[in-house]
């Protein structure tokens, strides 16, 4: 039940518990303070939670099975470990054989989800790999909007300042001064992002890069001076700092595409692209083409909305290599 991360992009990043992960166990909303995830989602609901555990791939596969089927009748949520590849393809086979249209099974994953069924469908032949990815035109430079702490993220922002992009850095503090000071950034902001994209070169907006960057402090701070009521709920706090970033970044987006037809947009931050999607007006999204695994290029669905059409990417701010942005602007 216990999760471990690298530290870094790439293969090479030391690989730490996640509650001794130097970016994921200090993250602003949900920061990890228990590596069994039993006891760090169980701090979150009610269900009980069990565990299929790294042990049981090495039994029969009628075993495997047995053991899912008693652990889902005295368990409302069951977590499984894995920490091979072929434990993934296992999952997969426990995760197909036991659903059935009248009894479906609710499964909660990142790109695993997809690991385990996808290659076992494919052995089916109930599914086929797509062929042929379609050659992809930006048509317009790249547009980096960030909302995360990561210090991935950091580094990717700032190789593509090193390769060209202009920086945009936005102090959030301001945004939760008064109406009118959130209104003076997000025009100033604009500006800037305006100005970089008509003059042909990739904007790179951060609200922070790193969690050792002082903004951090700063605009909790000032989310805490508008709100005191909330000095005692710090994941409250959290929270609200995330909605309104992502709100900020999605109207800054809508600005761009209006006034310099920006048409590829990278959202970087877990939290930060949810509440930036919304304030998109994002109603879908369609796969175009992938570009890393877990965040490909996908083409906006916004009816009504200026980002209707365009092409976006979304990205967690563990995600990538540190060429990530310059990359993505590259792309076809």
């Amino acid at each position: 039940g216990n999760l471990f991360a690298r530290a870094s992009a790439g293969a090479g990043g030391e690989i730490y518990r996640l509650d001794r992960h130097p970016s994921i166990s200090q993250h602003p909303v949900t920061p990890m303070r228990e590596s069994d995830l039993r006891i760090h989602l169980g701090r979150q609901t009610n269900f009980a939670i069990g565990l299929f555990d790294v042990l049981q791939y090495s039994r029969p596969a009628a075993e495997q099975l047995a053991k899912l089927e008693t652990l889902a009748k005295d368990f409302d949520i069951v977590l499984f470990d894995a920490l091979e590849p072929q434990h993934l393809a296992q999952i997969g086979e426990l995760l197909d054989e036991g659903a059935a249209p009248q009894t479906p099974r609710f499964s909660i994953g990142s790109s695993a989800v997809e690991s385990a069924l996808g290659p076992l469908w494919q052995r089916r032949d109930q599914l086929r790999p797509a062929e042929g990815w379609p050659n992809v035109a930006a048509n317009s430079p790249l547009l980096v909007l960030s909302g995360s702490c990561s210090p991935i993220t950091g580094t990717q922002i700032a190789h593509a300042a090193q390769q060209g992009f202009v920086e945009v850095r936005v102090d959030a503090a301001e945004i939760f001064a008064d109406a009118a000071a959130a209104d003076r950034l997000l025009a100033q902001a604009g500006d800037l992002c305006v100005q970089g994209l008509a003059s042909g070169r990739s904007v790179a907006v951060h609200t922070s890069q790193g969690n050792s960057d002082p903004r951090i402090a700063s605009t909790l701070q000032a989310a805490l001076d508008a709100a005191p009521s909330q000095q005692d709920d710090a994941t409250g706090v959290q929270t609200h700092i995330s909605a309104t970033l992502g709100r900020f970044l999605g109207s800054l987006a809508a600005r761009c595409r209006e006034d310099a037809n920006a048409n590829r947009i990278c959202v970087a931050g877990g939290d930060t692209s949810s509440h930036a999607a919304r304030a998109m007006g994002i109603d879908a999204l369609t796969m175009i083409k992938p570009y890393v695994t877990g965040a490909p290029l996908c083409q906006v669905s916004a009816p009504g909305c200026p980002l209707d059409g365009c092409q976006v990417n979304f990205k967690g701010g563990q995600v990538g290599a540190v060429d990530y942005f310059t990359g993505l602007a590259d792309f076809s």
